[in-house]
């Protein structure tokens, strides 16, 4: 029996591991059906009864699809004759060496060709006016013209930046082989994907929500401002304790759609749509066609990104800043293009102008370079020079915010509301009435107990949505579980490090460190990070089952052709995102 087992075929082991996923999967779907039910009580992590079986139902099955999926992954990775061979690599005392003198000799270069000689000119220009924004910006009285000085230089690293030329190779660091775009192909699934997101997000947009939220009226308040000519400067800050250049951004479309509630709407229509088109452009850097589609489509159709997409209130900019930032990133990191990561730069400078949530790219892409490093030095050695184009954007697009918001005093009240950790009386009185203590530990630690029912089991405690549901459907919190696991596996790889860290940096920061919890609007921020998982997972599944049912059919002389294979994979996705859309449908 031992000689068999080791002689069995490689399709029936094959065969064997998809039985063990769809039973896995259907157990993750199961126990977050079950989960689901606490969510429509309006549970939230203080009022939660936990449900232990349903918890560790779910955890298990995720936790061993993730592994089964993932463990050619780690054979490869980590196998130990690779281990006890790995090369040398430098370490950081060499490498910032190294890279000193590769700049220095980079400078000399430059300066011997036109197009260098036009790169270090412009470098000159950008730091200058950047430098002279800089110090406009320390007092009110100039600081109308500071945001002219800043906006030039950011102007002027954009145009020089567009000098460099791209390498010719990219890194190849994708989940799958990463096939070039096609406007047919790709622009055909952004038209789908817009008439979607348009038909969930348009109809009766003044009627629904029904009630003008206090906090939606504020920020229509801040746009009319704007209108009425009423911010001199950039540099100041508005309701909420945000800079004004947020509030532009309803603006700009109110210019056009009309001062009324249904511009005011109709503005996060316009950025809920683009940062779905962000999710897509993020998942074609690292994952094929159809998981790019997938993942878009699941943040389309989600009820939480259709809600703030019909609200006139900025949670839902904090989306699309982050997603648009971490795209440009990826795609900066993974191609050498200067002019894409400056542009990342500048995109981190509006993260830094909208809604709190889009502030964790601050310690997201940090974070990652960090344990990139540590990870996979050899990709940070390639992309040095173009992450110093990251540093040198970043000074210039971030130079006189910063300034301006490290020298008011009030930038810090909104975090000091809602922090378990704050000395604020508010927090302190609210822990107390909660847990009977002001110190954080409790609400803490009640938050870790609860952490496995926050993506299906828990409601929104929050005021501006309130929703008796879990954050995603019990399908797509299952893929998401399932992803989040896979990814934790997959951290060597970097498309899945960095969706680990966002979604850890958010849930840290966004839920278990503040009060309340969960407040969905804190937690939207990670949403298109949960659909890219589900995505991948989704589509990683698709590819497994339908390539063992075509290995199946040809063991046993069946005929079959590679078509049925990618027609299987895309009914089982168009299945995940068409139960999502019915339980939005039935909900919202």
């Amino acid at each position: 029996m031992a000689s068999a087992g080791r002689h069995a075929s490689p399709v029936a082991t094959r065969l064997g591991q998809s039985l063990l996923m769809l039973v896995g999967l259907a157990g993750a779907i199961a126990g977050q059906v079950m989960l689901s039910r606490h969510a429509e009580q309006g549970e939230g992590v203080v009022t939660a009864q936990l449900d232990p079986s349903a918890m560790t139902l779910s955890l298990v099955s995720a936790l061993a699809v993730a592994a089964a999926l993932s463990w050619p992954a780690l054979h490869d990775l980590w196998p130990p004759h690779r281990l006890a061979g790995r090369p040398h690599l430098p370490g950081l005392g060499a490498l910032l060496t190294g890279w000193l003198s590769h700049s220095g000799q980079g400078m000399l270069a430059l300066s011997r060709t036109r197009r260098g000689r036009g790169i270090l000119v412009g470098l000159t220009l950008a730091l200058a006016t950047s430098l002279v924004a800089d110090l406009n910006a320390t007092a009110p009285a100039t600081r109308p013209t500071a945001q002219w000085w800043w906006l030039a230089s950011v102007l002027i690293l954009v145009l020089t930046s567009s000098l460099v030329r791209v390498p010719a190779k990219p890194q190849q660091w994708g989940v799958h082989p990463v096939p070039r775009w096609s406007l047919r192909a790709d622009g055909l699934a952004l038209a789908a994907l817009t008439g979607l997101a348009l038909l969930l997000r348009l109809p009766d947009l003044t009627g629904v929500p029904v009630a003008v939220q206090g906090d939606e009226a504020m920020c229509g308040l801040q746009a009319l401002l704007w209108l009425h000519g009423q911010v001199p400067s950039l540099l100041d800050t508005g309701w909420n304790v945000l800079p004004v250049g947020g509030y532009g951004l309803p603006a700009l479309v109110m210019s056009v759609a009309g001062a009324s509630l249904f511009g005011l709407r109709l503005s996060s229509v316009v950025i809920g749509t683009l940062s779905i088109f962000c999710v897509y452009a993020l998942t074609r850097e690292f994952a094929s066609r159809g998981a790019a589609l997938l993942a878009a489509g699941l943040l389309t159709v989600a009820h939480l990104h259709v809600h703030f997409s019909r609200m006139g209130i900025h949670n839902i900019h904090a989306v699309f800043a982050v997603t648009l930032t971490l795209w440009l990133f990826t795609r900066a990191l993974r191609t050498g293009d200067a002019l894409v990561m400056v542009l990342a730069g500048v995109a981190m400078s509006l993260s830094a102008q909208v809604y709190w949530g889009a502030r964790i790219v601050f310690i997201v892409i940090p974070l990652f370079l960090v344990a990139l490093l540590a990870l996979s030095r050899q990709t940070v050695v390639k992309r040095v020079l173009v992450l110093a184009w990251l540093t040198l954007s970043g000074a210039v697009a971030l130079g006189p915010l910063a300034v301006f918001l490290v020298r008011a005093s009030d930038v810090a009240s909104r975090t000091d509301e809602v922090f378990i950790f704050s000395s604020s009386p508010l927090v302190r009185d609210h822990l107390i009435s909660i847990f009977g203590s002001a110190a954080p530990g409790p609400a803490l630690l009640r938050g870790l107990v609860t952490l496995p029912m926050l993506l299906g089991g828990l409601s929104d405690q929050g005021f501006q949505y309130g929703a008796h549901s879990g954050m995603l459907d019990p399908v797509v919190a299952a893929l998401a579980t399932i992803g989040i696991f896979f990814a934790l596996f997959s951290l060597r790889r970097p498309p899945y490090l960095l969706l680990a860290l966002w979604v850890l940096v958010t849930i840290i920061f966004g839920s278990l460190l503040t009060i309340d919890q969960p407040w969905w609007p804190r937690l939207i921020v990670m949403l298109p990070a949960l659909c890219i998982l589900a995505a991948l997972v989704a589509d990683d599944l698709a590819r497994h089952f339908a390539t063992d049912i075509a290995q199946l059919a040809t063991s046993l002389h069946i005929p079959g052709h590679p078509l049925q294979v990618a027609a299987l994979s895309s009914v089982l996705a168009c299945a995940v995102v068409g139960v999502s859309t019915y339980a939005t449908w039935q909900h919202y």
